[in-house]
């Protein structure tokens, strides 16, 4: 099959599935990085200078094993800084977030003589 080979905190994922599509996702979303791909790689980390990965498309003959309600704890790269402030968010954290984030805009715009 044909996918991705990930190296990543100092692990290897084959992320791949016969005869279909796969993806893979980086995104970095305030000091958030989530990285996740086909089922079989899922990160999620506080932003830190040393991230590091390496990812080639190449042909393999199986994937890495999937996660699964049963495994996902062994598999899964949760960083406890990254738990411990999901666990810590209000109820409307992201309300929150996107209220400062509009009267930031909001100042902006008075400012230009928008609005």
């Amino acid at each position: 099959m044909t996918g991705f080979i990930v190296q990543y905190m100092g692990r290897e994922f084959r992320i791949g599935v016969p005869d279909s599509n796969v993806h893979l996702a980086a995104n970095l979303v305030r000091n958030e990085f989530i990285f996740e791909g086909g089922g079989i790689l899922a990160s999620w980390q506080i932003v830190r200078e040393e991230f590091e990965f390496e990812v080639e498309i190449a042909e393999f003959d199986s994937a890495s094993e999937a996660i699964t309600a049963e495994n996902h704890e062994k598999i899964s790269l949760i960083d406890p800084e990254y738990a411990k402030m999901i666990k810590e968010r209000s109820e409307n954290w992201e309300l929150e977030w996107k209220l400062e984030t509009f009267r930031k805009l909001e100042i902006i715009l008075k400012e230009e003589g928008v609005i």
